[in-house]
């Protein structure tokens, strides 16, 4: 199918086009080896979801790490899926008594995690999966996350 662009750059899509996606009245635009690829985002969802992020303290910088490639409309997605599931964990002041990471920037991923009695901490990181011993069963990669989670079905 063909859609064409207007002298005012508006781009009318095909209604069998549309029709074949869900309900969108904007789109995220991204550009991937010369195509243009739009993805269709639902704004009350978005609005939902940076109501949410701030309310745990993640800003978009967090969401926008270079190694998860993620573009803006696979964030929200992302963040509409995790976020019903989530709970506010605070710093404690003095932080507890723990192993010390390798990286002073990891650090503060094990004191959530304590504190927060999580019952996992997924990670990709060396300097946290180093770490391992001293937090048996709590420090795992996303492989080892995904089997325990394909074991509890």
């Amino acid at each position: 199918m063909l859609a064409k662009l207007t002298s005012k750059n508006q781009l009318t899509l095909p209604k069998a086009v549309v029709s074949s996606v869900d309900v969108a009245e904007y789109f995220d635009v991204t550009v991937e080896n010369g195509r243009i690829i739009l993805t269709p985002v639902r704004i009350h969802e978005a609005r939902a979801v940076r109501d949410k992020l701030e309310e745990l303290g993640i800003t978009e910088q967090d969401l926008a790490y270079p190694k998860f490639e993620l573009t803006k409309a696979d964030q929200e997605v992302l963040l509409a899926d995790f976020l019903p599931y989530s709970h506010t964990v605070h710093l404690p002041d003095p932080w507890p008594d723990l192993p010390v990471c390798r990286d002073e920037n990891g650090q503060v991923f094990l004191v959530l995690a304590h504190s927060g009695e999580a019952d996992s901490l997924v990670t990709g990181d060396a300097d946290i999966l180093a770490m391992r011993k001293s937090f048996p069963r709590l420090i795992v990669t996303a492989d080892e996350f995904r089997e325990r989670l394909s074991q509890l079905e």
